[in-house]
């Protein structure tokens, strides 16, 4: 990893990531060229931030013209993965699982689903799926860059160090459950019940201000 892309915020490289989405759905929109004010009323931000981001990747917009978004997509995209196809593995090939699969399959990414792993051999629907005893060799064999775990909480943790031996560094956590980690892996964890907490927990207290107010 470069020092350039180790010291951007964290909060910066989620906002490229949001940018890259709003520009893909512009392509389908047919838009071709695109301002910084127009990027920043999509994201819900200022278009000094959106262009102080962009300068990340390299790209500076023209006051005249804009951004030309296929041009933009592409720096973006290279600022992620160095434009190379990025090979992801699921652990837990239940509902969620499956889920997370066919969101990856949809989207018109650099990502690509090249392996499921499982307890059961009733889920290996298909020459993508294999049982979790095959975890470490399928890993190598495919290249796999990044793993999403979506196993129950009492085995996350036993899934992921034998993900943290076989090298990859990126891994999603979908497991209601923190993982530990060594300093060279990034684990990003995804808390759903969390979320759905947060959301109605503060969507009350928006609640009551209102009422209070009235």
């Amino acid at each position: 990893m470069s020092d350039k892309k180790k010291f951007i915020p964290e909060k910066t490289v989620e906002r490229l990531s949001l940018y890259r989405r709003i520009l893909k759905y512009a392509k389908k929109d047919g838009i071709s060229s695109i301002y910084s004010h127009e990027i920043a009323d999509r994201a819900n931000t200022s278009a000094v931030i959106v262009r102080r981001d962009l300068m990340n990747v390299g790209h500076n917009g023209s006051s005249r013209h804009g951004y030309s978004v296929d041009e933009l997509i592409s720096c973006i995209h290279r600022f992620f993965n160095g434009a190379r196809q990025v090979n992801i593995a699921i652990i837990g090939m239940g509902n969620l699982g499956i889920a997370i699969r066919n969101f990856i399959e949809a989207e018109e990414m650099q990502f690509q689903f090249v392996a499921g792993f499982d307890s059961s051999s009733a889920k290996i629907i298909d020459d993508k799926f294999f049982l979790i005893d095959e975890l470490e060799s399928v890993i190598s064999d495919l290249s796999v860059d990044m793993v999403v775990i979506a196993v129950p909480h009492t085995v996350a943790q036993k899934v992921a160090d034998r993900v943290y031996e076989t090298g990859v560094t990126s891994l999603v956590n979908f497991a209601p459950i923190r993982l530990k980690a060594p300093d060279s892996v990034h684990v990003e964890s995804i808390d759903i019940t969390t979320l759905f907490e947060k959301s109605i927990y503060f969507g009350n207290i928006f609640k009551n201000d209102v009422c209070d107010n009235n």
